[in-house]
């Protein structure tokens, strides 16, 4: 089952009913980026492991405690490839930062983490968000899913592509 159209909104009403999991989200989440970014290039990476790990946790989280769990619990989540997270390599989609992992997670990432929201990846954005189109990413430009000879606009392309691609 693609999860690809449904709302986060949907997607938490159907992780409280027990429709699906957070694992299955995840996994399809992680589909998706595979098979459309080759085109698109909306994400500079993943973190399959660590998501999927992190979406058993929100599973059981969401079993023992359900409605009362946060809004974001189970859901997958792409951050900009400039926001820090921890262990995960963060480079601004510059050349000059490859390698980089942070020893700390923004404020941003750290409240997705509190909520057990899984982070699946890191998306595309102009080196160091200085641009307006995502054409400047040191990983190449992302591509608009409406028109690939159109830039999706911006500095969150990738985000805006990767929501539009589902």
């Amino acid at each position: 089952m693609s999860f690809s159209r449904l709302t986060a909104s949907e997607m938490r009403e159907g992780l409280l009913k027990g429709e699906f999991s957070s694992v299955d989200l995840t996994k399809d989440a992680l589909s998706r980026i595979e098979s459309t970014n080759e085109v698109y290039n909306s994400f500079v990476r993943t973190s399959a492991e660590s998501a999927v790990r992190d979406a058993e946790s929100a599973d059981k989280l969401i079993k023992s405690n359900g409605s009362s769990t946060d809004l974001l619990t189970g859901i997958p989540v792409g951050v900009k490839d400039i926001i820090l997270t921890k262990g995960l390599e963060t480079t601004a989609c510059s050349k000059i930062l490859t390698g980089f992992i942070p020893t700390y997670d923004s404020t941003v990432v750290k409240k997705i983490k509190k909520s057990a929201g899984v982070i699946v990846g890191k998306t595309n954005n102009d080196e160091f968000c200085m641009g307006s189109s995502t054409e400047s990413s040191h990983y190449g430009p992302t591509k608009n899913p409406w028109d690939v000879e159109r830039v999706p606009g911006g500095t969150s392309g990738g985000s805006a592509a990767a929501v539009t691609l589902g």
